[in-house]
């Protein structure tokens, strides 16, 4: 009798420790896969950026069209339902200032587009793009 009372409070630890496990595993996994990494957001659409011949065009002029070409563009890859973004095109020297409106974590990152032959004159130019969740 005694050992098959022994048997049971094992079985009934292992059970009690699995089940602790899948609670935290749950709630690890519930927890991570609402949040998505701002990290990962900028650094592919500022490729993007540099290798599409329009989009580098349209940094190379920085004029008032060159964000009528960049804003739909940047629509579209970053998810606006759930972040707000901002972005300045300005000299290699000079800083880029961005008018954020967010209190909570904000990512930015920026890229050098350096090549544009197609303009004479042409100085090397940033594109800065900060991001944050509304």
């Amino acid at each position: 009798m005694v050992d098959k009372m022994g048997v049971a409070r094992i079985a009934e630890a292992m059970i009690s420790i699995m089940i602790i496990f899948g609670v935290i595993i749950f709630f690890y996994y519930q927890r991570s896969s609402g949040e998505e990494d701002l990290s990962d957001i900028i650094p592919p659409v500022l490729e993007e950026i540099a290798k599409d011949r329009v989009l580098r065009e349209s940094v190379c002029n920085d004029n008032p069209t060159s964000v009528t070409t960049i804003t739909p563009f940047l629509n579209n890859r970053i998810n606006s339902a759930a972040f707000d973004y901002s972005f300045d095109i300005c000299d290699l020297g000079a800083p880029c200032v961005l008018a954020i409106t967010s209190s909570g974590q904000v990512y930015s990152s920026e890229r050098v587009i350096s090549a544009c032959p197609n303009i004479a004159n042409y100085a090397p130019k940033k594109v800065k793009i900060s991001v944050w969740k509304k």
